[in-house]
């Protein structure tokens, strides 16, 4: 027999999509109960209290059948009451594989006389990125749209953000993640209804993001002759 588990009360984002195997079902005799939902733990969330909710309103024993070396729990046992089971989970650190940015594992409930509730949990290390770009400086003469890269040069994924964009300036993009080793590749273009024309421009533009180093600021220069006065 199947049946489903709802899980609530997550501190955390929740996806949907955990799933069983027919053969463990099948090898272990015993009912399966499989939670719609999976958690999602990340490098600044390692920790979280979650509840299962069973389709009865059982009282029972439960043991922890299964779990990824990476996940450790303040007790393998715990009891359902009223079909509902609490549950404290953190991430062991030092059991996770280097330079893997997501894990995937599963934690297994057995419940007495009762049968295996599954729950699908995600890992995601954010490591320490920083952001970088090239040019560090975009300088317009003559030429209306101009581009840069931006990467993070040390290991991590980084999750950045565009900011303070002056009103004559547009960009391709204004945010992503972006793991290390690949290059986001950004066009700038003038807005030249915008801007008056025979005048230089200079701006900073802000890119926040998760970077171990803080904000980056990408210096914006626009010589006098890039939009030439009226008959200039």
């Amino acid at each position: 027999m199947k049946s489903t588990a709802y899980l609530t009360g997550i501190i955390l984002f929740l996806l949907s999509g955990a799933s069983c195997t027919e053969k463990f079902l099948e090898r272990n005799n015993a009912d399966w109960y499989s939670l719609t939902d999976s958690l999602r733990l990340d490098s600044y969330h390692e920790t979280a209290a979650i509840s299962i909710e069973l389709p009865d309103r059982i009282n029972a024993d439960f043991t922890v059948f299964m779990r990824p070396r990476w996940l450790t729990f303040p007790s393998l046992r715990g009891r359902v009451t009223d079909g509902r089971a609490d549950l404290i989970l953190s991430v062991d650190r030092n059991n996770l594989p280097s330079y893997n940015y997501l894990q995937i594992g599963t934690v297994v409930l057995e419940i007495e006389d009762y049968g295996y509730v599954v729950l699908t949990v995600s890992y995601t290390d954010y490591g320490s990125p920083t952001i970088s770009c090239s040019p560090s400086e975009i300088v317009f003469n003559l030429d209306l749209s101009q581009s840069f890269s931006l990467f993070t040069p040390s290991r991590g994924i980084l999750v950045w953000e565009i900011r303070e964009i002056p009103e004559w300036l547009s960009f391709s993009k204004t945010s992503g993640v972006l793991p290390y080793g690949e290059t986001d590749w950004i066009n700038v273009t003038i807005i030249q209804d915008k801007i008056t024309p025979g005048v230089a421009m200079n701006a900073s533009v802000r890119i926040t993001g998760n970077s171990a180093a803080g904000d980056y600021l990408l210096k914006v220069t626009v010589s006098a002759s890039t939009v030439p006065l009226p008959g200039g």
